[in-house]
């Protein structure tokens, strides 16, 4: 068993995260666009390689979403990656 010191976690923008361990990841209300007014965004280039599925992010089994929010998830963000 590997010890969860080696899993790590990236902060994306507002609540949005990305656990990486080993060569797999999971993204957590990572995939919207505009969010919300007065909460943090991705940056353009982030949010393009995030959308286009390109690494860091191509490495992504699952992605959760907590809620149905603007800043939390964005469907088209989704199947753009997805797609990708």
């Amino acid at each position: 068993m590997t010890p969860a010191k080696e899993a790590k976690l990236t902060y994306l923008a507002n609540e949005g995260v990305m656990i990486t361990w080993r060569d797999e990841a999971v993204l957590i209300d990572a995939l919207f666009r505009g969010g919300v007014a007065g909460y943090a965004t991705l940056d353009p280039k982030t949010r393009d390689d995030l959308e286009s599925a390109r690494a860091p992010f191509d490495r992504v089994q699952a992605i959760l979403v907590t809620h149905f929010h603007a800043d939390h998830l964005d469907p088209e963000a989704v199947v753009s990656h997805l797609t990708a």
